[in-house]
């Protein structure tokens, strides 16, 4: 993506190439990584930060963000909490995550300059598969765009959520999903 200085970057993306574009944003940052998806999976995350992309999370400081949806069960049955505990460990307190009831959207801001947002959940289905996974894709469909004032409301929007949100503590038991009612509670045990 050379550009002329000022000029304004914007690209539509798909399903075919979301994963390729956002890994290559992910692996040019240099001070942020803020991401929304409501449904994280293990091999999609691994897929953007493989071992030299958090070698250079760690050499550079970076500080990555990641929100989550945990709503309902369902939730549950998608995002595998594994890779967000592997990335912690992997990048210490550089490595944030907390989960939203509300969220549904889909987030990729780099250095508060670069911005993917999309319709495509952190999953293989959505884009974000290894190469050799071979299953169906969802049509998705999204923008990249540097354009200055698209980048500030999203990081704005980011932060609102981030604020809104909640983390998961390491020795919680469990967590209460849906509204409880005088009828039923479900709760949830995380492993």
């Amino acid at each position: 993506w050379e550009m002329a200085k000022n000029e304004i970057k914007q690209e539509f993306i798909t399903q075919n190439n979301v994963r390729e574009i956002v890994k290559k944003l992910i692996s040019e940052a240099e001070t942020n990584i803020d991401i929304t998806s409501g449904w994280i999976r293990d091999s999609s995350l691994k897929a953007i930060f493989d071992d030299k992309v958090q070698e250079n999370i760690v050499n550079k400081g970076i500080s990555v963000r990641v929100i989550y949806r945990l709503h309902e069960k369902g939730d549950l049955d998608i995002t595998e909490f594994k890779v967000l505990r592997d990335l912690n460990e992997n990048l210490g307190n550089q490595f944030k995550y907390r989960y939203s009831k509300t969220l549904h959207a889909k987030m990729f801001i780099i250095d508060g300059k670069k911005s993917v947002i999309t319709s495509s959940n952190l999953t293989s289905t959505a884009g974000f598969r290894a190469d050799s996974e071979k299953e169906w894709m969802n049509r998705e469909a999204g923008i990249f765009t540097d354009d200055p004032n698209i980048v500030k409301d999203s990081l704005n929007f980011f932060n609102q959520i981030w604020e809104d949100s909640k983390e998961l503590e390491s020795d919680s038991l469990g967590v209460v999903v849906d509204q409880p009612n005088n009828l039923e509670l479900e709760f949830l045990s995380i492993t």
